[in-house]
């Protein structure tokens, strides 16, 4: 069967994070959260400007006939509240409804294996409802351990704009500490594209051309960060609560006031070099700390580090302010999942576990919640998914691929394991150094086959997961 991922064009969508709302007075992170949408249920939040302190949000199931009914939120003012409609459909529905004959919704990205979808209203749309669109993020592959956290938004905010990444095992760990090298990379991730490794390197002793460099160096030329007395990084130190706040707030530009009068924690020392940091930190709504206690001292964590970026990039994006965001550029990006069909076939991408495969445009796909053994599944067959059991199952993750015939296809050695009725194709990535396991019935060993020399295998993060 010929593999036909190469003729695969992608559905993108252009995220314009800095394309914000000027507002007439400036906004605490606190204001900004009281007035979006985190929608875990379809997968995707949103963000209003001033203009929308009063928007309406109304759950909808649409009918499109034979053709599927879909859980849909509409956005909009007061006797406005269809201005915009998200509907979250199964992927086969969504397939199907390229027959369908009445108004037809806008493909809005995929998100854990269903596609969105959005209409807008022509008569109450505008430029303020298009910004509102054009700042709606679709939530990627959820991690297993930060559903129902006090950071879970601003985690996932970031996951989903690229600025943070989970790990190899599906979670986030939210409570380990971070490193200077890692919270360079953050910064970095967060103030827009990647720099040129090879103007930014060799900026301290201790940082020359190793994986961090990059963002070390980059932070460097910026003026975010200086070295220590003896002129290192030390880029394997851990970070503190308030070295975390300068090293935020002078990537992202906010205001650093002079002399500090007010008193903001019990444990700040007005006195010190971090208090005017504490103080637009508070100022600015970036801390979700309640009670007396700063703790100055103490490591900061994964989540707590992502809860102040997050807030400052809100902060900046509704200030009218354009000096840093997720993606500073005007490149399109890709949706955490994509659909496609191509030749009777359909295409499934997933951009976290970097593989791409195709299937026979009947059948269904789904993701399921991560296994016991750190391994994610995702089931295919004919029918409908509530319905018809999967007749092919790949599950991605780490271990040893077993002896078996080893075939040949498309440059990829595939190891093929027959147990009874049962066909097992495994790959290990070259680069990623996954293992890709899929299993299922012999009649079908053709369009595993496919599915197996489908797999891309693409570079890993360059660390620990940030």
């Amino acid at each position: 069967m010929k593999n036909k991922i190469s003729k695969l064009t992608l559905v993108s969508m252009t995220f314009s994070l800095l394309a914000a709302i000027p507002t007439s007075f400036a906004l605490t992170a606190d204001e900004i959260l009281d007035n979006n949408i985190y929608h875990s249920e379809l997968g995707f939040s949103a963000i209003f400007p001033t203009e929308w302190d009063n928007y309406i949000v109304t759950v909808d199931n649409l009918d499109f006939e034979e053709y599927g009914t879909a859980q849909a939120v509409q956005l909009g003012l007061p006797g406005e509240t269809d201005t915009i409609t998200i509907s979250r459909h199964a992927t086969q529905d969504w397939i199907d409804l390229s027959q369908y004959q009445g108004e037809k919704p806008e493909l809005l990205g995929v998100s854990d294996g269903y596609a969105l979808g959005y209409t807008t209203n022509p008569e109450t749309f505008d430029e303020t409802a298009q910004w509102v669109l054009d700042h709606i993020t679709l939530h990627k592959e959820p991690l297993s351990d930060i559903e129902g956290t006090l950071n879970e938004q601003a985690i996932q905010y970031l996951i989903d704009t690229g600025v943070v990444s989970g790990y190899m095992d599906g979670t986030f760990k939210p409570g380990n500490s971070i490193n200077r090298a890692e919270l360079m990379k953050i910064l970095t991730e967060a103030h827009g594209p990647t720099p040129d490794p090879d103007k930014y390197n060799n900026c301290f002793p201790d940082v020359n051309e190793q994986w961090f460099a990059v963002y070390v160096c980059y932070a460097k030329d910026k003026n975010w960060i200086q070295g220590y007395p003896d002129g290192e990084f030390k880029p394997a130190n851990e970070v503190n609560k308030v070295e975390a706040l300068k090293m935020i707030i002078n990537s992202q530009g906010l205001n650093i006031p002079g002399a500090v009068n007010d008193h903001l924690f019990d444990d700040v020392d007005n006195s010190s070099w971090y208090a005017p940091f504490v103080k637009s930190a508070k100022d600015n709504g970036l801390l979700d700390v309640t009670g007396t206690i700063y703790g100055v001292g103490e490591s900061i964590t994964r989540a707590e580090v992502s809860e102040n970026i997050y807030r400052t990039i809100l902060v900046n994006l509704l200030s009218g302010s354009t000096t840093s965001g997720p993606d500073s550029s005007t490149e399109e990006q890709t949706p955490e999942d994509i659909l496609a069909e191509i030749d009777g076939y359909a295409v499934f991408a997933s951009e976290s576990f970097k593989f791409s495969i195709e299937y026979p445009e009947a059948w269904y796909y789904q993701g399921l919640p991560t296994d016991e053994n750190g391994m994610r599944p995702y089931e295919f067959g004919p029918g409908l998914a509530d319905e018809e059991p999967a007749v092919i199952t790949l599950l991605i993750g780490t271990g040893q691929e077993p002896e078996g015939t080893i075939v040949e296809m498309n440059g990829k050695s595939l190891i093929v394991v027959e147990e009874g009725s049962e066909t097992n194709i495994y790959y290990t990535g070259e680069s990623t150094g996954r293992l890709f396991h899929l299993s299922g019935m012999s009649e079908f060993e053709d369009v595993m086959l496919n599915m197996g020399s489908s797999i891309i295998d693409e570079e890993p993060e360059q660390q620990s997961a940030t």
